[in-house]
């Protein structure tokens, strides 16, 4: 066997068995410690601080407007190629696979104010067949980065959300 051969085995191995250990754990990434600021004081003056943030100014219901839904078109070339994204807005996000999506290559990703899980991995053309996604489902934190890792010899593989 030749050594980039042997490469690309090793390479396609850990992702492999990286994979299982982020599936066993349920969630990947970690680490992301904790940080404690102290309160502002009060405003006595009565007259409210410019806003330094850069943040969009609030919608009808006081608050800053909602980020746009996700939007992402990946594609997965060959073996080992990875694409991904941060979600950046709470929800039920679902996509597909542009080639497999009708024979069942679907999956979700949900994204919690609750969750402690920082990113998350799936592989592309997961399973027997080839044509899934494993795991099919994860949840991140908002904030949270899930990156998707082509496992199969498929070059035509998508992870798609319009």
């Amino acid at each position: 066997m030749s050594t980039s051969r042997s490469l690309a085995v090793l390479a396609l191995l850990v992702t492999l068995v990286t994979g299982a250990i982020l599936v066993v754990c349920g969630c990947g990434g970690g680490g992301g410690g904790s940080s404690v600021t102290s309160p502002t004081p009060p405003d006595t003056t009565g007259t409210p601080p410019p806003d330094t943030t850069g943040t969009p100014p609030p919608d009808s219901t006081g608050g800053p407007p909602p980020p746009p839904p996700p939007s992402f078109n990946f594609a997965f070339p060959g073996t080992g190629t990875s694409n991904s994204y941060t979600f950046n807005a709470a929800g039920n996000w679902g996509y597909f696979c542009l080639k497999h999506g009708t024979q069942g290559m679907l999956g979700t990703i949900y994204v919690r104010e609750s969750s402690t899980c920082d990113s998350a991995l799936v592989q592309v053309g997961f399973g027997p067949t080839g044509q899934r996604y494993g795991p099919d489902t994860v949840t991140v934190k908002v904030g949270g980065r899930v990156r998707w890792v082509n496992v199969s010899t498929d070059k035509d593989h998508t992870a798609t959300r319009l």
